[in-house]
């Protein structure tokens, strides 16, 4: 079951394209005391770590899982455990009685972790349901080629605004947040970014905390988003690349 949630955590960062074939599935990597899964799009990045797995494998491996494949499995899970065996073409899950087959994406995925950016020094925190709600609001005085949103956070106030000068509407609300420094330091000066809505609905609707971690360097790198409680057998975190404020 929790196979069947992870995948379902991840593969809205999947990119739906053929060309880019690489992309087009969850990369699943096999370390000796990890197994992660992981999705990219080139625009944001889902991760997810668990350490509650078993395997004999004597070296690291890696595989990458065909969207399509990625769909049909929940529908087939059940509680119990899955058994996978693999080689560089095909990948046989062993669900009870059931055989599920696949072939497996010949190519080389991304190198997912020189994007993740290491040196964000800013560290927003708001409740993840006024987020949506007010996102959602947002969202329909976006532009429907860019959706983008601003953020402008200064002190408790994070202020989300929204125009599409097509139809002349413009919208802007505050939620309440707290914006610090790594060190716990209040930081003074505005700091402004906008993103995608659509890209950040989908990554806050998969974060299950109350409460959500923005973290932040500059306007035009990528913010991480995290839990604010994450479960132990998981670590979980969302990549996003912000859009250029014009």
């Amino acid at each position: 079951a929790r196979f069947k949630k992870f995948l379902q955590k991840v593969k809205h960062s999947v990119k739906n394209d053929e060309v880019r074939r690489n992309m087009a599935g969850v990369f699943i990597d096999l370390r000796k005391n990890e197994l992660r899964f992981v999705a990219t799009d080139g625009f944001r990045l889902s991760k997810i770590i668990t350490s509650d797995f078993s395997h004999t494998n004597s070296k690291d491996e890696s595989f990458i899982l065909p969207i399509k494949t990625v769909d049909l499995l929940p529908k087939v899970v059940s509680e119990s455990n899955i058994i996978m065996e693999f080689d560089n073409v095909m990948i046989k899950f062993t669900i009870d009685n059931l055989n599920v087959y696949s072939k497996l994406i010949d190519d080389t995925f991304p190198n997912y972790e020189s994007v993740i950016p290491q040196d964000n020094d800013k560290k927003l925190i708001v409740n993840r349901y006024d987020s949506i709600s007010t996102l959602r609001r947002a969202m329909i005085f976006t532009d429907t080629v860019t959706k983008k949103i601003k953020f402008e956070i200064l002190g408790n106030e994070l202020k989300i605004k929204s125009d599409n000068p097509e139809i002349g509407g413009e919208g802007e609300e505050i939620i309440n947040c707290d914006l610090k420094t790594n060190d716990g330091d209040d930081i003074s000066e505005e700091f402004s970014i906008a993103f995608n809505v659509s890209y950040l609905l989908d990554c806050l609707s998969q974060l299950e905390t109350d409460d959500v971690m923005f973290t932040f360097s500059a306007p035009a790198k990528a913010s991480i988003l995290l839990p604010v409680a994450s479960l132990s057998e998981e670590n979980y975190m969302e990549l996003i690349m912000p859009v250029r404020v014009g």
